[in-house]
């Protein structure tokens, strides 16, 4: 089942003396289940287009579906209510909120959809249990290594089991080692829960690992490999 579309993608920024163009034409089919790595060099246009796919960006031109939904079409609200519901994030940076521990963190999606205090407190420990995470309940970000944060970060971005996971260079800032043992989690997760995750990267491990790798550079599509 295709989940998520583009039909002729582009994404202009600067103004119009100065124009970069990060996306020309990008036109892609995601299927349910997929892991997928956007590969390329810096500035080819991979965090572009996941932001957009995400609803976290707009195109100049082009559309962008998911689920068949042209995201155009949705206000700023329906277009949270989306991503709340559907799309998890890990990113680079990891983003996990400073003032809550591990387990506030992983909940906080939970409380946004009105879920009870005991039914996200039920569900985060189950998962991070899952996980291997449960030491780290009470620990907030600044007491975690980057590999823990980053687990942290991937059990809130699959806490209420979305459709798609888009990860931005989610092993950039680890050791070869602690990306291979986070790689391991989310293949899991894909297979166990049949989530689709697309990952943006140029990290060689995580383009070993991905099924299907699609390759951009200057902001078109050079290749497109299925691995059997």
């Amino acid at each position: 089942m295709e989940l998520i579309r583009t039909e002729n993608l582009e994404k202009v920024y600067g103004d119009h003396t100065v124009p970069v163009a990060a996306l020309r034409g990008v036109n892609i089919s995601i299927g349910q289940g997929e892991f997928l790595a956007i590969a390329g060099p810096s500035g080819s246009g991979k965090t572009t287009l996941l932001n957009i796919v995400g609803a976290l960006d707009q195109p100049t031109g082009g559309k962008a579906f998911i689920g068949g939904e042209d995201l155009a079409t949705k206000d700023k609200h329906q277009l949270a209510a989306l991503r709340l519901n559907r799309i998890g994030f890990i990113f680079q940076a990891y983003n996990l909120i400073p003032v809550l521990t591990a387990m506030e963190n992983i909940e906080f999606k939970l409380m946004l959809l009105g879920k009870s205090q005991a039914e996200r407190r039920k569900v985060a420990l189950r998962l991070m249990d899952e996980l291997g995470i449960g030491s780290l309940a009470d620990k907030r970000p600044q007491d975690m290594s980057g590999g823990q944060q980053q687990r942290v970060a991937v059990a809130r971005a699959i806490v209420n089991q979305p459709a798609i996971v888009l990860a931005d260079e989610p092993t950039a800032n680890l050791d070869s080692v602690t990306a291979g043992s986070l790689m391991d989690l989310m293949e899991s997760m894909n297979r166990q829960k049949n989530i689709t995750f697309v990952f943006s990267s140029h990290d060689r491990l995580v383009l070993e690992r991905a099924r299907r790798v699609v390759k951009l550079r200057d902001g078109q599509i050079e290749g497109d490999e299925t691995k059997q």
